[in-house]
C-alpha cells in the first residue's frame, strides 16, 4: 500500500467518524506503542491489540513532531499525515505486530477528548 493509499484510507475512515461530533472536543495527534496482548486460553488462545502512549522525548525527536491538539479533525489528520515518514522511520526494522518476534509497532492516532488516553483499551476485553 502506498503512502497516498494510506492517506486516502485514513481520511475516509477517521475524519468521517470524528467530524460528526455534536459538541466540540479536542482532537489529539499522539504516538502509541501498539502490542499484541494475550487475552486468554479459550479456543486455543486469543490475543488483542493494546496501546500505550509514548512519552520518550527522543522518540518524538525521531518522529519529527510532538503530540498536538486541534479543534478541527481535518487539521488533526493533516498533521498526522505530515508525520507518516517519521512513523515509518520509527518502525524501520521492527518485526510485524503479529510476529512472535514483535516488540510492538509505533502508530500515530487521532483521539478525541480533553486529554489523550494513556493506554487503550480502557478495559481488558473478554472472550465471548
Amino acid at each position: 500500500m502506498t503512502t497516498d493509499e494510506i492517506e486516502v484510507a485514513i481520511a475516509t475512515q477517521d475524519i468521517t467518524e470524528n467530524a460528526c461530533v455534536a459538541t466540540p472536543t479536542l482532537q489529539w495527534v499522539v504516538l502509541y506503542l501498539i502490542r499484541q496482548v494475550f487475552g486468554g486460553p479459550e479456543e486455543g488462545g486469543w490475543w488483542y491489540e493494546a496501546g500505550e502512549i509514548v512519552t520518550d522525548p527522543e522518540l518524538y525527536r525521531d518522529l519529527g513532531g510532538l503530540p498536538r491538539a486541534f479543534l478541527d479533525p481535518v487539521d488533526a489528520h493533516a498533521y498526522r499525515r505530515s508525520l507518516f515518514e517519521g512513523e515509518a522511520r520509527l518502525n524501520g526494522g521492527r518485526a510485524p505486530l503479529h510476529s512472535v518476534l514483535s516488540d510492538g509497532l509505533f502508530e500515530l492516532q487521532v483521539v478525541g477528548g480533553p486529554v489523550p488516553p494513556p493506554h487503550f483499551p480502557a478495559t481488558r476485553p473478554t472472550y465471548e
